[in-house]
């Protein structure tokens, strides 16, 4: 998913909630505003947590197209990774002061 889609879906409220796959220690440090922190090596424990739309981690790679791939397959219809992660997402309100 791309941030600027996320950032206007996220203002419009309603269903979409962000899943942080990052380390505890990495989400306490910089996270979305709303997003939960469910690190990627506790994705299946804590399956019945999950009914989310979207994951992310630092840069948007491994880590989330990895938890997207392992929801989705778990049956878990819309995930998409956010492109270009956390870093992606400060970097775009330093740019254009989006936040």
């Amino acid at each position: 998913m791309e941030r600027r889609e996320l950032r206007e879906r996220l203002n419009r409220g309603g269903e979409l909630v962000v899943i942080d796959v990052r380390s505890i220690e990495e989400f306490a440090v910089d996270h979305i505003d709303g997003a939960i922190n469910i690190p990627a090596n506790e994705l299946a424990a804590r399956i019945g947590e999950l009914a989310y739309d979207v994951t992310i981690c630092n840069l948007g790679g491994a880590r989330s197209c990895g938890a997207a791939e392992q929801l989705q397959g778990l049956g878990f219809g819309r995930v998409l990774p956010l492109r270009g992660g956390i870093r992606g997402w400060r970097n775009d309100e330093g740019a254009d002061g989006a936040k």
